[in-house]
C-alpha cells in the first residue's frame, strides 16, 4: 500500500478536471462577468477592485477545500493567498473610493464591447496568478 492510499483524494466538481482548474475559471468568469455586468450597466467603477480580490479569496477557498488534503503548508499558502486578496481589495477600493473615479475608464466605459475587454484581460489575469 503506498502513503498516498491514506491521503484524501482530491474532489473533481468536473470529470476529468482533476485539479479543478475549468472550475476555477468558471468560477473567474461568472463573478467576473457579474461584475463587469453591474459596472457596465451602472457605469460604476468601484466594483472592479471588489471583484478582483473576491475572485482571489473565493478561488483559493474553493481549491482549498476541495484538496482533500489539509498539511500546514496548504494551510499557510491559502491563507496568505487569502490575506492578500484582501489586501489588494481593501487597498484598491479604499484608493478608488479616495480618488472618485477610475480614469483608465472614462474612455471606455461608454462602449461595452471596449470595456468587456478590460474584464476579459481582468479574468485571465486572476486564472494566470
Amino acid at each position: 500500500m503506498n502513503s498516498s492510499d491514506n491521503d484524501s483524494e482530491a474532489i473533481a466538481v468536473i470529470p476529468n478536471d482533476d485539479d479543478n482548474l475549468a472550475l476555477c475559471a468558471i468560477i473567474t468568469v461568472a463573478i467576473q462577468m457579474s461584475c463587469y455586468l453591474i459596472a457596465c450597466t451602472c457605469k460604476f467603477d468601484k466594483i472592479t477592485d471588489v471583484a478582483t480580490g473576491s475572485n482571489y479569496i473565493t478561488l483559493s477557498a474553493v481549491t482549498f477545500g476541495l484538496s482533500g488534503t489539509y498539511s500546514a503548508r496548504q494551510i499557510l499558502i491559502t491563507v496568505l493567498v487569502i490575506l492578500y486578496g484582501t489586501r489588494l481589495a481593501v487597498y484598491l477600493t479604499v484608493r478608488i473610493i479616495k480618488i472618485g473615479t477610475d480614469k483608465r475608464f472614462d474612455e471606455i466605459r461608454g462602449n461595452p464591447v471596449i470595456f468587456l475587454g478590460f474584464w476579459i484581460y481582468q479574468m485571465v489575469w486572476i486564472f494566470t496568478v
